[in-house]
């Protein structure tokens, strides 16, 4: 048997296949696919402190959040065009 790729099996409808039979079923696709119950564990990296953070700035009021929002944003800029600045001088 021929082996595909993800790209390959959505393109032909295997995917979507599998998607509604887990839906119907409520069960995951790792569940159709692996049925001996050998289904992979869900690998998780969470930064817990920018996560307890996020909380604590949802928590602010509108005028503070906004403030700590844009602030966030204009690094976030800034290093997106050094970046890419930087990968365009080196070419």
């Amino acid at each position: 048997m021929q082996s595909r790729t993800s790209a390959q099996c959505h393109s032909c409808g295997i995917g979507v296949i599998l998607d509604k039979i887990a839906h119907l079923y409520d069960i995951t696709i790792d569940q159709i696919v692996n049925l001996k119950g050998e289904i992979p564990t869900e690998v998780s990296f969470e930064d817990k402190a920018a996560k307890e953070q996020l909380k604590l700035i949802a928590q602010l009021n509108d005028k503070d959040r906004s403030i700590v929002m844009e602030i966030i944003n204009t690094m976030l800029t800034k290093q997106k065009f050094s970046d890419f600045f930087q990968e365009n001088i080196q070419k």
